[in-house]
Formats: structure tokens, C-alpha cells, sequence
């Protein structure tokens, strides 16, 4: 009798443990404050999705989704803006770029961030807090290969500056990084992920206004002149 009533205490000890574990993991889920994310933060998030990009982009088909999407030119240059590109659908599936990156980050874990903890987070960050962002292809678009080449994707930091910048950082499919110098245009494509400077908050292009009735984003343009060079997984 007494072992009975040792083991149900135990039991309840354990659940009881077991609760307040769960408790601590609730309590400690990360609420991110959007307006008050730092310039640090941002880049963080930049970088993360860079990554995840960087990684889905080997199937060819989300490829050939941001060439014809870049192509169109909404705004004068080879740009697209994630939200735009988010939304588009594969022909074979009928997924989402939205979903098809959940998908592909749940099997691979592409990215870990300081900011947030899953893909979830992140998109859903990304497309409220830089409803700007855009994915670019400033150089050697018309002769990129989609079947066949799989580019890097590099990103603009949030406080890139063209004059005292030399590099960006890329990623390849596996993860591994690389710098681009920005002294000599490659002779291949290049994806970067960076804020518009041709689109305000609201996503409208600001191509064709007059610029006495815009005020343009702090946000510097793609770099068209880079130069691969490799820094190492």
C-alpha cells in the first residue's frame, strides 16, 4: 500500500514537472515586435531568407518562376516583390512559393535566425515589415539557363551604402557562402534579395512619377557590377 501511494506521487511529481516544462516553452516563445526590430534584426531576416531562397531555387521550376517574373519589368529594372513572388503557384503542384518554402525548410532547416524560430515567423515578418523587399536579377538575365543553372542568391544589407560597400555576401544551394566583389560584372546570373528603391510602402512603382511628388526610399539600387569570389563553406 505505501509503494502504491510512493508511485502515485511520484507519477503526479512528473506531471506536475512536466507541466511547468510546458509552461517555461510557451513563456519563452518568441514575440517579435515588428516596431521594434533593429537594423541588426532586419539583417537577420534578410540573410534567413536569402538562405531559404538560396536553397529552393535548385528546382528549376521556382527558377523559371523568378525569371518571368523578373522580366516583366514592373518597375523598369529585373525586379520582383517577394509578396508578388510569394503568391505565385508551381505548374505542377499548384503550391505556392509561400507554401513550397515551408515545405522545403521543414525537411532542410536552410537557415537559423536570432529574430525567429521557423519559416513561419519569418515570411510572415518579412512580407509586413518590408512589403518592399524584392528579389533581382541585375545581370545576365536574358541568357540565364534555367533548366540547367542554378544561381546564388546574395543580399543588400539594410544599411548597405554603394560607397563604402566593396562586397555582398551569396549563398549557394548547399549553404555555403561566398563574397561578390562589386568591382566587375560576372558573366552570369546573379539573384539578389534587397529593398526596392523604386517602390513605396504601399508596393506602388515609382517609376513614371515625378519625383517633386515621391519621396524615395532610403534603400540603395542593385548593384549591377559583381565579381565572384569564393569564401568558403
Amino acid at each position: 500500500k505505501n509503494l502504491s501511494f510512493l508511485l502515485l506521487a511520484v507519477l503526479l511529481m512528473s506531471c506536475q514537472k512536466q507541466s511547468n516544462l510546458d509552461s517555461v516553452r510557451v513563456n519563452q516563445s518568441p514575440i517579435v515586435d515588428i516596431n521594434a526590430m533593429t537594423i541588426e534584426d532586419g539583417n537577420d531576416l534578410i540573410v534567413s531568407y536569402s538562405k531559404l531562397l538560396a536553397h529552393a531555387v535548385s528546382n528549376p521550376e521556382v527558377r523559371s518562376i523568378i525569371k518571368v517574373g523578373v522580366e516583366k519589368k514592373f518597375d523598369g529594372d529585373y525586379d520582383l516583390l517577394i509578396n508578388d513572388f510569394m503568391g505565385c503557384k508551381l505548374t505542377n503542384c499548384q503550391q505556392s512559393i509561400s507554401d513550397y518554402l515551408r515545405e522545403d525548410w521543414s525537411s532542410t532547416k536552410s537557415f537559423e535566425s536570432n529574430v525567429v524560430t521557423d519559416v513561419d515567423e519569418l515570411l510572415s515578418i518579412i512580407q509586413q515589415k518590408y512589403p518592399t523587399l524584392q528579389v533581382s536579377v541585375p545581370v545576365n538575365c536574358d541568357n540565364w539557363d534555367v533548366q540547367n543553372y542554378v544561381p546564388l542568391v546574395a543580399y543588400l544589407p539594410l544599411d548597405y551604402d554603394e560607397d563604402t560597400y566593396t562586397e555582398i555576401e551569396a549563398f549557394d544551394s548547399m549553404g555555403a557562402s561566398y563574397m561578390l566583389s562589386l568591382d566587375i560584372e560576372p558573366d552570369f546570373p546573379v539573384i539578389v534579395v534587397s529593398l526596392s528603391e523604386r517602390v513605396d510602402e504601399s508596393e506602388s512603382s515609382l517609376v513614371g512619377k515625378q519625383s517633386s511628388d515621391i519621396v524615395m526610399n532610403s534603400a540603395p539600387a542593385v548593384p549591377s557590377d559583381i565579381n565572384l569570389i569564393h569564401a568558403g563553406p
